[in-house]
């Protein structure tokens, strides 16, 4: 499966992405770190119970949950965003996370995702991903998350 490449611009404190370009085209990637990244980091909507943390009550969610009939597209990983560093946020961070990729499992591109979640400095979260074909696995991703 080809998808368009996004990766990161390179700011520490800019959660943006950039696509490339590679003779006047769009950069392809044969990986899923790029489907990866769009699972964790496009807003999943929140669902009424959930506490906004902004206090707006504004639940956000992706641009496309109006043409899809089925569960928003994305992470809820926003939600964590202004959270102390608890045992609490970790595992909801794990949670959130292990949702975003469930697909990866429901498409049958992988049989196992692993995910760890740990704090990497004040501030920062850092999601650990592994996803499996079999036993082996096929690619480790390492996320910060501000």
């Amino acid at each position: 499966m080809t998808d368009i490449a996004i990766s990161f611009d390179g700011s520490p404190t800019v959660l943006s992405f950039r696509t490339g370009l590679d003779e006047g085209d769009l950069s392809t990637t044969e990986s899923l770190y790029s489907a990866v990244l769009y699972s964790l980091f496009t807003d999943r909507l929140a669902s009424p119970d959930d506490v906004i943390p902004d206090g707006t009550g504004d639940r956000r969610g992706c641009w496309a949950d109006d043409f899809i009939d089925e569960e928003s597209e994305g992470s809820k990983l926003w939600l964590l965003d202004r959270s102390k560093q608890t045992q609490t946020v970790l595992n909801d961070a794990e949670q959130y996370a292990s949702e975003a990729l469930q697909w990866i499992l429901d498409d049958k591109l992988a049989t196992r995702i692993d995910v760890a979640a740990s704090w990497a400095k004040m501030g920062w979260l850092l999601l650990q991903i592994t996803i499996y074909s079999g036993d082996k696995p096929l690619v480790d991703f390492y996320v910060e998350v501000p």
